[in-house]
């Protein structure tokens, strides 16, 4: 079976978090990478499990990008948090009159798109 360096690391974290110490688990890593000839992947397993701690111990940075300011913030980040999961996030928002209205809600890695931007865009390729 063929592991790759990011699930090697999330199985690391899940022990980290079952109380492991961290020099416990790279002698355990190193081990086993050793007993399948793959000691190589060290490096990458351990920038990979750093990565993930860091995911999980920092919040998510969420753009929230409208044509005018929002007055019921709250709403809109319950719609953020029901988008994109993580247990703390770090509100940013941005003002773009170019959307002519909606709400676009953004982080790194996805993006939701409810402005009225796109909706015209999406019936003008329909017609």
């Amino acid at each position: 079976m063929i592991f790759s360096a990011k699930q090697l690391a999330s199985v690391l974290l899940e022990m980290q978090k079952e109380g492991e110490s961290s020099d416990v688990l790279v002698k355990k890593i190193s081990e086993f990478l050793k007993k399948k000839r793959k000691l190589f992947l060290l490096p990458d397993v351990l920038k990979a499990l750093s990565s993930l701690e860091q995911k999980e111990s920092s919040s998510l940075s969420v753009r929230i990008i409208s044509a005018f300011p929002i007055e019921n913030r709250e709403e809109v980040e319950e719609k953020a948090k029901t988008l994109f999961a993580a247990e703390k996030y770090d509100f940013t928002y941005l003002i773009q009159p170019d959307l002519q209205g909606g709400v676009i809600i953004e982080t790194d890695e996805k993006k939701w798109d409810g402005s009225v931007k796109k909706t015209l865009q999406a019936l003008k390729n329909v017609l």
